[in-house]
């Protein structure tokens, strides 16, 4: 999708909306540092939940670290927000697989 597009601002409000849920989620960020840039204006004003944590990954190899530090962790979600150009990577079949499922799992605990 194209910059101006909504991503980042879906991306919050689903963040949102899962850690009012009670879920864990680990956020990766792009260059541009907007969830960064969110945690701190949402921390000044005592609104940022806890339950949410920032990564930067600015390409495949701190994303892949920041990935493996978040599972560590036990995140339950992990999403991405990526820059309006994002070169093409073949992914891991693992991972196709997780990410092909995520859309079912945010459903149910967003219902539940």
């Amino acid at each position: 999708f194209e910059g101006g597009a909504g991503k980042t601002t879906a991306l919050m409000e689903l963040c949102s909306a899962l850690a009012s849920k009670g879920k864990a989620v680990a956020l990766f960020e792009d260059e541009y540092r907007a969830l960064t840039r969110w945690e701190e204006d949402t921390t000044w004003r005592e609104a940022w939940d806890a339950r949410c944590e920032v990564f930067i990954s600015d390409d495949m190899g701190p994303l892949e670290a920041a990935y493996g530090e978040a599972e560590q962790h036990g995140f339950e979600y992990a999403l991405a927000d990526t820059p309006w150009r994002v070169p093409r990577v073949e992914p891991h079949h693992h991972r196709q697989l997780q990410l092909s499922s995520c859309a079912r799992h945010v459903d149910a605990a967003l219902e539940g």
